[in-house]
């Protein structure tokens, strides 16, 4: 087996699982309060873990569409943290702070991805 390979491989699977843990906490964190206020520390937590999660895969893999396959982990991660649970609990809940993290980890997510595929290519002479 090609060691290239392996090495891409595993940067996937460190991205993947990066963004998978971020998306975890940053569901939980959404239910934050100070007093009777909510804090959108959550928020925080997911753009930075998405942006250092996919970064580890595009560095590790070189390969613009492998940062595809986390990005599509923390998507199926929040949308199964957002769906209510046979005992009523919910992890990411109904009001401005759990929107707001689905919208900024969307958005954080389809900016990275495009800083890394609008970057100029290294040309080999």
């Amino acid at each position: 087996m090609n060691p290239e390979w392996v090495l891409r491989a595993s940067a996937v699977l460190v991205g993947t699982v990066l963004l998978v843990v971020t998306a975890t906490i940053a569901a939980f964190l959404s239910a934050f309060r100070v007093g009777a206020t909510l804090v959108p520390i959550s928020w925080v937590v997911a753009v930075a873990g998405i942006v250092i999660g996919l970064w580890v895969t595009w560095y590790g893999s070189q390969v613009n569409g492998l940062t595809g396959i986390p990005a599509l982990a923390w998507f199926g991660a929040m949308l199964w943290l957002s769906s209510k649970r046979a005992e009523g609990d919910l992890a990411v809940q109904g009001n401005w702070v759990g929107y707001g993290l689905l919208l900024l980890g969307m958005v954080a997510i389809i900016v990275t991805i495009a800083a890394f595929v609008m970057r100029p290519q290294r040309r080999i002479s």
